[in-house]
């Protein structure tokens, strides 16, 4: 839709009163006068309530205005003009328009409609919603119209605790369990709900509640997978509650009329009769639910009268209704036969499961706590006095029954008798058993309804969350009612309806109960553990000790009733926790679970630290800081030749017309100038041009080696402590936006490689550019980690620009760095040509060469064997190589190794032992000569002497070579024919993985840093990826030591 300009909105105007179709209600709606339609931007008045009327009309098939985008939007900004100081409202109107034939017409979309406007709302409240007189009216009404303690608590906690049991099984119970057996069951069932009712209680009074009810109180103290999981059992109870209320209601019609099939076919008749009754009101609104809710309880009250009456009053006739022992005329003898349990134990945890539904109705208070005038106050009252009330009546009754009753009566409560199904409640009401007929059909039906209301809107909100993928269909509302979700509830109520059998049922409403209340005791004991500042109840009765035990005492009913089904409780539970875990669902609720990480956390640092320094060898790990050096998009995309390499790591690059002029084929996990040989000329002439730049919202800073990310991943096996960590140049504030962008760069490309590290990028600024990012990353060393959980080893990449003649003294500030990793007892990874190692999800072939030169306590061994543990290298075998000196016994030393390994507990394909050549070769004297001239060079270029120095000295090395000391000679001699040995190596097999010892450093100075730098340079060329290990001497592996 073509909204046009504000000034096109202000002008835009009808000298008629429009008609403004609301296609989702079927209405039309005349606003808005001529003079407030022709208002200025300058001068835009917000509409008073009396020049903002809005009335509704109906309006006929085919009838259309085309006016209404002008009049639409002319509302809408004269009531958004007031709404510039407050731009996040939380009610939100898109508007958009569709071409039918009959032309446009205007559709709402993804309307935030708040709990009171539910159902069909006029689109004049939501307009007027959005005005500051609207919400002002609203919050007066809503302060006018808030329920007290009675009505908002009081009432709907007894509506739902006096239902289908009373009526129908606790006389049943009462004859099976005795007298004392009874109260024993109502005492342990109504402890554990007066002590849940506390836990609520506390969490009510310590703030305002912000609704979703039961739910929206675990999911905000547990987190969202415990949330999820506890809210679709709780979800689950409401269900299999609302089919026990209507199977309840069939039960009794059976009795009542004799040509209704007995048993459980009767009730799988007339079950799904009354669901679709039930479905009808459903969908009729809550309006008329509320409206019949209080009729429901009224006539359940008189029929609880009737009860006591009938009990109460003396003997009227001993046989009375055809049912002998009804009504004793000995109470000595009936309270005698009733008194003690006349089922096994094994029956008696039966019959906790019968009755534990009985007493959940507790959360009616926080579930409306939305609609109290003072919640903190009227739910602690309003529920305990609830529960008091009604555990008064099931306790009178249940004594009233054992002195009236006998106890075979009693226990043939709901049996078949001359056909009919037999309820004592109803024979011993006065004035007639229509009286308690008529209250089991009330309770039953009207908490029917109510759990057929509540349960969508459950499953509703839980998909609304978004924490649990697979329920995003059920999120979506039509009117404002939860209508997939209902049809959804209404199917499982009917499979569940199916078992006809109350008894078969109350076991799963009783579990998934149980495990509601035993989440809401935990949650609130959890936040009183961990001392969370923000948990301040007012309520003064509670202790997170008394919410501990109301947990306990849950775990002990669940396994009381049935250990079977508490099992398959929690096994949903954990089920639906790791589902949530492993979809990865991010919300940030502040909830109590992370307290208590965090708390944990804490004592294990602290603990770690009470701990001797020295680690022993068992529980030595590598743990890595993995520096990333950081250039911009362009440098890093012509840096790397591999394009595919570069789209795994999460980057896109556009190749133009390179793929038209290049042939075809060749190993994706090759660089180009081996795949494309032809192209590469044409290639490296236009790499700039040809590779584009990388996403729209790339940083302006990217890692120039994101292999080391891949390589860090796939040493995850390791399960130790990850720490990435990246410097920008300059100070904090002016940097900030950039590390920012940079992190959030870092996250998204190690998503791929599913690793999980600690992202850390930080600024540092000095003078000298060149020494920034070494410096920086010193301090990374210095201070990444916490306590005893910081890295023990460095990865980084090998430093290619030190043969940049800008930069002579790079070798030194390396080494440099080195030693200050050795310093704080690190040990150093360097990688070196990762561009042609595997990518992420790509499978290596070939060998892992390890070349031992010296002893650096096992840890060239350990990494590639915990890269072996990774997928990409599963399939790599091991091949160890070691170097002897002129003289040595080769045969002893591949023995000794041998000993270690199998000691080590390592496993190599095969161990050969090198020997090297003692003669100086010529190449190996001029290669030296060379580093020598090309050192004191770029000295000289850096200023190390004045300019009548440089010519001499210049023109002294085009005369006269100077002659390199005999030690440096045979260093470099080395490096170029282990160079030679390993590139043999690799024409015999294909070799994935090259690992070697770096060698020790000599005095710290900048010749001794060249030689070194140049040493590892011929020792590395071209033997494709490799890593360079140095270890710091205090890691120890087991085995080893």
């Amino acid at each position: 839709m073509s909204t046009g300009s504000e000034s096109e909105v202000s002008e835009a105007s009808s000298p008629d009163i429009g008609e403004i179709e609301a296609q989702s209600h079927g209405l039309s709606l005349h606003s808005m006068s001529e003079s407030e339609s022709t208002a200025s931007d300058g001068d835009m008045p917000l509409p008073d309530e009396d020049n903002f009327a809005m009335s509704f009309v109906p309006r006929r098939d085919g009838e259309h205005d085309h006016a209404v985008d002008n009049d639409i939007r002319a509302a809408i900004a004269r009531l958004a003009h007031q709404e510039a100081e407050q731009p996040n409202s939380p009610y939100t109107m898109k508007l958009y328009s569709q071409h039918e034939q009959s032309g446009k017409r205007l559709n709402h979309a993804d309307e935030t409609i708040p709990e009171e406007h539910e159902g069909p709302s006029s689109l004049k409240a939501r307009l007027t919603s959005l005005s500051p007189f609207g919400k002002k009216k609203k919050a007066q009404a809503g302060k006018a119209k808030g329920l007290g303690t009675i009505f908002g608590v009081i009432v709907p906690t007894c509506q739902n605790i006096l239902g289908v049991i009373l009526f129908l099984r606790l006389s049943w119970i009462t004859g099976e369990a005795g007298l004392l057996g009874t109260l024993g069951i109502i005492a342990v069932c109504t402890l554990s709900t007066i002590l849940t009712a506390i836990s609520v209680s506390a969490v009510s009074t310590n703030g305002p509640i912000k609704g979703g009810g039961t739910y929206g109180l675990i999911s905000r103290s547990l987190g969202p997978e415990m949330g999820a999981a506890i809210g679709i059992l709780f979800y689950m109870a409401l269900t299999a509650e609302c089919a026990m209320y209507i199977i309840g209601a069939a039960e009794l019609v059976q009795s009542m009329f004799e040509f209704i099939p007995q048993g459980a076919l009767g009730v799988r008749i007339l079950s799904p009769i009354f669901l679709v009754g039930v479905l009808a009101v459903v969908f009729g609104g809550m309006k008329f639910i509320s409206l019949m809710a209080p009729i429901f309880f009224l006539v359940t009250l008189v029929s609880i009268g009737g009860i006591y009456v009938g009990l109460l009053s003396l003997p009227r006739d001993l046989n009375r209704g055809m049912y002998p022992g009804l009504i004793s005329t000995q109470p000595l003898d009936a309270i005698k036969s009733n008194l003690m349990p006349a089922a096994a134990f094994g029956a008696v945890s039966e019959l906790f499961s019968v009755f534990y539904p009985s007493v959940t109705g507790i959360m009616a208070g926080p579930n409306r706590a939305a609609s109290l005038k003072a919640p903190g106050k009227a739910i602690p009252l309003g529920t305990t006095s609830a529960i008091g009330l009604t555990t008064f009546i099931y306790v009178s009754i249940v004594v009233l029954f054992c002195f009236t009753i006998d106890n075979d009566t009693l226990r043939n409560t709901y049996q078949m008798i001359d056909g009919k199904r037999f309820f004592p409640v109803s024979e011993v009401s006065w004035p007639t058993r229509y009286i308690v007929d008529a209250g089991i059909f009330s309770s039953t039906i009207g908490a029917a309804l109510q759990t057929a209301t509540g349960a969508p809107r459950l499953l509703q909100a839980i998909a609304s969350d978004n924490v649990l993928p697979i329920l995003k269909p059920l999120r979506h509302r039509v009117l404002g009612n939860p209508v997939p979700a209902t049809v959804f509830t209404a199917v499982l109520v009917f499979f569940i309806l199916m078992m006809g059998e109350l008894n078969a049922i109350t076991p799963i409403t009783t579990m998934c109960f149980i495990m509601c209340y035993l989440s809401v005791n935990f949650s609130c004991a959890l936040q009183g553990m961990i001392r969370s500042p923000s948990f301040r109840p007012k309520f003064k009765f509670w202790s997170w000790k008394v919410s501990m035990f109301a947990v306990f005492l849950c775990i002990i009913i669940m396994f009381l009733i049935s250990w079977y089904y508490a099992l398959i409780a929690i096994g949903l539970s954990v089920g639906i926790y790791k589902y949530v875990q492993w979809t990865g669902a991010k919300q940030n609720w502040g909830d109590g679970i992370r307290g208590w990480r965090m708390q944990q956390v804490r004592s294990g640092l602290h603990s770690l630290d009470e701990i001797a320094k020295d680690v022993h060898p068992n529980n030595w790990r590598p743990q890595l800081l993995v520096l990333l050096t950081l250039a911009t998009p362009e440098r890093v995309l012509t840096h790397y030749k591999n394009i595919d390499a570069l789209a795994a790591f999460g980057r896109h690059t556009v190749m133009a017309g390179l793929a038209k002029r290049a042939p075809a084929g060749g190993d994706p996990n090759k660089t180009i100038h081996t795949a494309q040989e032809a192209a590469l000329p044409e290639f490296n002439r236009e790499r700039e041009d040809l590779c584009c730049e990388c996403d729209e919202d790339c940083p302006p800073l990217v890692p120039l080696h994101p292999g080391l990310l891949s390589l860090a991943a796939q040493l995850r096996k390791s399960k130790g402590l990850t720490v990435v960590g990246a410097v920008v140049e300059g100070y904090p504030r002016e940097t900030l936006a950039v590390r920012r962008a940079v992190k959030h760069h870092i996250e998204r490309i190690m998503m791929p490689s599913k690793l999980k590290a600690f992202v850390s990028v930080i600024s540092y600024h000095t003078s000298d550019r060149s020494e920034c990012e070494l410096l920086g990353a010193a301090n990374l060393v210095e201070s990444s980690g916490l306590g005893e959980m910081r890295p023990n080893c460095v990865l980084a990449h090998w430093p290619d620009e030190w043969r940049n003649p800008a930069s002579s003294k790079s070798a030194y500030k390396f080494f440099r760095f080195i030693s200050t990793c050795e310093a704080e007892k690190m040990a150093v990874i360097l990688a070196r040509n990762l561009t042609d190692s595997p990518a992420p999800k790509d499978r290596a072939s070939g060998t892992i060469d390890i070349f031992w030169f010296l002893h650096d306590g096992g840890l060239l061994l350990l990494l590639p064997y915990l890269l072996k543990k990774h997928k990409t290298w599963r399939h790599c075998g091991m091949r160890l190589f070691t170097v002897a000196e002129p003289g040595d016994d080769t045969a002893r030393l591949q023995k000794k190794i041998e000993d270690l390994l199998a000691s080590a507990r390592i496993e190599v394909e095969s161990i050969t032992v090198l020997e090297l050549d003692a003669e100086v070769k010529e190449y190996a004297y001029q290669r030296t000569v060379l580093l020598d001239q090309r050192r004191e060079l770029l000295m000289q270029l850096n200023g190390s002497f004045d300019a009548d120095m440089l010519v001499d000295e210049i023109s002294h090395h085009r005369e006269t070579p100077k002659e390199p000391d005999h030690d440096r000679v045979l260093i470099i001699d080395n490096a170029m024919k282990i160079n030679q040995m390993i590139k043999a190596r690799q024409e015999e097999h294909k070799v994935a993985l090259t690992i070697l010892n770096m060698p020790p450093l000599r005095a710290l100075n900048e010749r001794n840093a060249m030689d070194e730098m140049g040493y590892l340079d011929i020792l590395t060329e071209d033997i494709g990826p490799t890593l360079l290990i140095k270890g710091s001497g205090s890691e120890v592996i087991s085995g080893y030591e």
